[in-house]
């Protein structure tokens, strides 16, 4: 199997950078490429023009500018540890983020999707569902599914 194109949709969370960091190790083994993606969840109701004002007494932005920027200061100390084996970041908010997911991995056409899990189990993932699951069962390509080591080992 090539590794040439590796996407990696990132939350920010430990599992997110601990799926990031493994796909950079493929990479490096593969000479391949890696593209993070962001895609926070937008609820039903909010539109991506509504304009928030992130400090005090400064004009307000539209909300999805308010995620490129949050999103682009978030990537900046991973983007530097992973050097020149990120191709691109990309933001994409939208409503239901598996469903940006599985598309921008068929537009990019990567070899391997790389993704964090939280391992939400029983009602708490019935209640809060699973963008992994939910890539895992939408998308034509593999998948590689990480969790961050626990604090136990």
């Amino acid at each position: 199997m090539k590794l040439e194109r590796i996407l990696v949709p990132m939350d920010f969370s430990d599992n997110g950078i601990a799926a990031a960091r493994s796909a950079a190790d493929l990479a490096r083994l593969s000479g391949g490429k890696l593209w993070l993606m962001h895609s926070p969840e937008i609820p039903s109701g909010i539109s991506l023009d509504t304009l928030i004002n992130p400090a005090p007494g400064q004009p307000g932005i539209p909300l999805r500018e308010y995620f490129a920027r949050k999103a682009e200061v978030d990537f900046a100390d991973l983007r530097e540890e992973l050097g020149d084996l990120v191709a691109d970041v990309i933001i994409r908010p939208e409503r239901k983020p598996a469903g940006e997911i599985v598309k921008l991995a068929d537009d990019l056409e990567v070899d391997l999707i790389v993704m964090g899990t939280h391992g939400r189990k029983g009602f708490q993932r019935l209640l809060m569902g699973s963008v992994t699951e939910t890539v895992l069962r939408e998308t034509s390509r593999p998948v590689m599914v990480v969790r961050a080591p626990s604090a136990e080992g």
